[in-house]
């Protein structure tokens, strides 16, 4: 890992370079409206799916005996119509911007755009990353890298912005005690979800009989005798 810090770029900055110029440069090529629409459309097939599958469930199960097998292939025909019947739009649109005056702000509009979503994804990565790969520290290459001056409040912001009582819901259901959940804490959380400490053992025991219980057999056998 020495050597890592020998090179004459960061690696880790060079990283976040590459993902964020090439999501740029993508969005670039496509331009603005088109990587708009494809989110759109992605999240249109969702819907799709989510709303249509009740209604084809009952055709592909009078084809298909295995249930499982039949779900899945209504879930993945409606998906997939409606993605290409979406995407075909897209494209239409996307192809009459292009043809207009509204070309040049159009492939602007897709280069910003392309940094933001690289710049997510490089957050996104980092989260991940530090969750389920860096449970110490971050290496020397990495807490050096010029970019972390960014991606860490980036990420803190992105987890705050997480809705607070359901990740206190899932805290609990954890098994773990409950706590104060602080903004900057986040990330700790979230580690423990995936990680949970294993509870103490408790240590009240009920060893022996007690006062009353000794005094009851007591009296109990008095009335015996």
């Amino acid at each position: 890992m020495e050597q890592l810090n020998d090179l004459p770029i960061n690696l880790f900055d060079a990283g976040v370079l590459i993902v964020l110029l090439g999501s740029a440069i993508f969005a670039y090529a496509r331009g603005f409206v088109h990587e708009v629409f494809s989110i759109v459309g992605w999240i249109g097939a969702i819907a799709a799916t989510f709303y249509g599958f009740p209604f084809a469930q009952p055709y592909t199960r009078q084809f298909i005996d295995t249930e499982i097998l039949a779900d899945l292939t209504s879930g993945t025909l409606i998906f997939l119509f409606a993605l290409v019947v979406l995407s075909t739009m897209t494209r239409s649109i996307s192809s009459k911007v292009k043809d207009s005056a509204l070309n040049a702000l159009d492939r602007a509009l897709g280069f910003l755009f392309g940094l933001v979503r690289g710049a997510l994804i490089v957050v996104v990565a980092y989260i991940g990353l530090e969750i389920l790969v860096l449970q110490k520290d971050s290496p020397d290459w990495m807490r050096s890298a010029r970019t972390m001056q960014l991606i860490g409040p980036a990420a803190d912001l992105l987890l705050e912005s997480l809705p607070k009582d359901y990740a206190i819901k899932q805290y609990n259901q954890s098994g773990i005690k409950n706590k104060s959940i602080v903004p900057k804490d986040t990330r700790a959380v979230v580690r423990d979800l995936i990680n949970p400490s294993p509870k103490a053992s408790d240590k009240r025991t009920n060893d022996g009989y007690g006062t009353r219980e000794r005094q009851d057999m007591e009296r109990l056998i008095g009335n015996t005798q």
